[in-house]
């Protein structure tokens, strides 16, 4: 698969070529959709939060296909972690086919008093998506099952890529001038409040 990984701080990412691995129990794994950027993203780029076991792949905005999944090893117990998902939830997002998220907060340890108490984004071992664990930036992603939340077929691909090109296609003039006379009327609502509330200032 192809994929952008991180080398070392200020570096630019890198194209390359990985395998595609198959997920151990408990995980998923997708076939990348679509990864936003986030802040985050550029502090990790940046060094100013640091990526202990580089190369790493980027991105915890994910959206993906479900192309395989394996059921966890054993029932493990309810340590009332907010990720302690039911059999039949685990079951929904472990479909192949279905269409699930990836967040930021990728395992954690479901043991500790944090996770215990429905605190788990606290878990002092906790992995994070994109900086512990590989990212999206690529054509596949491994995730746990327990953090991926189902996300509702309810608009196909063609649906999403009408609905970003209508995005990026250029207003009618019509709209363009009503958007900037309503500029410019801020602009002058703004000036005048700043020079009523300067004269009372001086006034005072």
């Amino acid at each position: 698969m192809r994929a952008m990984i991180f080398e070392q701080p200020g570096a630019p990412l890198r194209a390359v070529e990985m395998p595609v691995e198959r997920p151990a129990p408990g995980q998923v794994l997708l076939r990348v959709r679509a990864c936003a950027v986030c802040r985050t993203d550029l502090h990790l780029l940046d060094g100013e939060v640091e990526i202990s076991a580089p190369p790493r792949v980027l991105g915890h905005q994910i959206v993906g296909i479900v192309e395989a999944g394996e059921p966890p090893a054993a029932a493990e117990p309810d340590t009332g972690a907010a990720p302690a998902a039911s059999a039949e939830a685990l079951a929904a997002v472990s479909t192949p086919g279905a269409r699930v998220g990836v967040p930021w907060l990728g395992w954690t340890d479901g043991e500790c008093v944090w996770c215990r108490s429905g605190r788990e984004n606290l878990c002092p071992n906790a992995r994070f998506t994109g900086r512990d664990i590989d990212g999206g930036m690529s054509q596949y992603a491994l995730a746990d099952a327990r953090f991926c939340p189902y996300c509702e077929r309810w608009l196909d691909e063609s649906g999403i890529q009408r609905l970003w090109q209508r995005r990026r296609a250029p207003a009618p003039a019509e709209g363009r001038r009503i958007a900037g006379l309503s500029e410019r009327l801020l602009l002058a609502i703004g000036l005048v409040l700043f020079a009523l509330v300067a004269t009372v200032s001086i006034v005072a």
